[in-house]
């Protein structure tokens, strides 16, 4: 709903390539039946040369995957044009490397959430590296939530897409921050000018915005955005930017969902601007503490 022109439009969840014409649906799209219902979908990420893009399909719901008709999954699409998308030629459900599809309740838990399309491999042209970043649960404490990352490989016709290996990445971040039944709440990603990758989390017990280096060791971590606006909290969410920490002119941009008694609807979503081109040190020895404006 647009308050300033009173227009409102009503949908249902999909992927869509939008322009100054109009948008064009890319997925569900008939014959699959959930173009009928549509899907919740969370986050998009493609790899340029290739054209290949992967679209993460995650509700907040948590429920097991035998009582959803069509479970969250992690999709590929090969686009026709990536600069004008109409259509994907080809799409299927991402497998890991023992032929084992990418959806909801996989290994460890949870589906995929966040993704990030990562590093080329200097060997291969036409293999990457793909950051997932699964969460389970709707709660901003307890759940589950880990990431690995995939080398994944494009065929010869650049129509299909499989999965050469897979291992568990960032393992300092949400295995070692925290202690269970508490969870950190990974959520999204940014690959940054020098290699970095920077890490969302939700949970209460280390929300905040962290950098990792590319084996995934944990260097920094930055908090404080939690209760910035009075009486909610704020999570992390959506993270973006440029450059990398400690050079100068670099900048972090971090999206926050904001939650009030227990319910995630009513708030102030924020959006924090993080000079990192300067550290701050704060509680502990590789964290700032309220060191976003």
């Amino acid at each position: 709903m647009d308050p300033g022109n009173h227009s409102h439009e009503m949908n249902f969840g999909d992927v869509s390539f939008m322009d100054a014409s109009g948008c064009t649906k890319l997925f569900p799209v008939l014959p699959d039946p959930a173009a009928l219902t549509g899907r919740v979908m969370n986050t998009i990420d493609c790899h340029p040369r290739t054209g290949i893009c992967f679209f993460s399909a995650w509700k907040f719901d948590g429920a097991p995957s035998r009582m959803d008709p069509w479970p969250d999954c992690l999709w590929w699409c090969k686009v026709d044009d990536l600069s004008n998308p109409s259509k994907c030629e080809s799409l299927g459900v991402m497998e890991d490397e023992n032929g084992q599809r990418i959806c909801r309740d996989y290994r460890l838990g949870g589906g995929v959430h966040g993704l990030s399309v990562m590093h080329d491999d200097p060997d291969d042209p036409d293999s990457f590296d793909v950051l997932l970043i699964f969460t389970a649960g709707m709660g901003y404490d307890t759940g589950a939530s880990w990431m690995s990352m995939l080398k994944v490989s494009v065929s010869d016709t650049r129509r299909n897409v499989f999965t050469r290996s897979q291992t568990l990445w960032g393992t300092s971040l949400w295995n070692d921050t925290v202690t269970k039944p508490h969870d950190t709440g990974c959520d999204h990603a940014e690959l940054d000018d020098a290699g970095n990758v920077w890490v969302s989390t939700f949970r209460q017990k280390n929300a905040g915005l962290h950098m990792l280096d590319y084996n995934g060791s944990l260097l920094y971590s930055i908090h404080g955005f939690g209760d910035y606006v009075p009486g909610e909290y704020s999570y992390p969410a959506g993270v973006s930017g440029y450059g990398t920490l400690l050079q100068p002119n670099s900048l972090m941009a971090l999206a926050t969902s904001s939650e009030r008694h227990g319910v995630p609807v009513f708030g102030k979503a924020t959006m924090f601007l993080i000079d990192i081109s300067a550290v701050i040190r704060g509680e502990g020895v590789n964290s700032t503490q309220a060191a976003a404006h």
